[in-house]
């Protein structure tokens, strides 16, 4: 039983200190999985021997625990995640939007074929630059937050403030 749970305990701690995609499928995939199965199994099977009269509802009270916690642990991390949620929700907006429906609004606002790939050219430009700008933003002095809050910001302000009311090829182009 020592063993299994070794397996089970050092498997994800192995997968934090991997740099190949092969170790962390090794280390997440097959360890993980050996050592939790190992790990459940008995205890599945001893549950037949200790609880006798009402051995389904403990087989569910066992597979519905791993649940529970889920749905208990999540408020106490969910400050913090729904921050992150809420960054990630704001940022895939401002890029995904424009990025798929540019080329069809500039047609909607009667741009020329050219003027549209110009439009999806310069968004991927500004990509270029400005992504490369983020992480170096991100790996200086200053907190990772700032770079996130820009980030949101630029696009909020993108989704709320310049798409709504862009009607011609310069605006479409901020």
């Amino acid at each position: 039983m020592w063993l299994r749970c070794l397996i089970y305990t050092v498997s994800p701690i192995g997968a934090a200190f991997t740099t190949s995609a092969t170790a962390l499928v090794v280390c997440l995939g097959a360890l993980y999985g050996i050592g939790a199965g190992l790990l459940f199994a008995p205890s599945i099977d001893f549950l037949g021997d200790w609880f006798v009269e009402r051995k389904s509802f403990t087989y569910g009270v066992i597979c519905g625990a791993g649940a529970a916690a889920g749905a208990g642990l999540s408020p106490v991390y969910a400050p913090l995640f729904m921050v992150f949620l809420a960054a990630t929700i704001v940022q895939a907006l401002a890029h995904y939007g424009p990025s798929v429906y540019l080329p069809s609004m500039g047609a909607d606002l009667g741009l020329s074929s050219e003027q549209g790939a110009l439009l999806v050219a310069l968004l991927n430009l500004a990509q270029a630059i400005g992504q490369p700008l983020q992480g170096i933003l991100t790996h200086s002095k200053a907190s990772f937050y700032t770079s996130l809050v820009l980030s949101t910001l630029g696009g909020g302000v993108e989704i709320l403030l310049i798409w709504p009311f862009a009607r011609n090829l310069l605006s479409l182009s901020l």
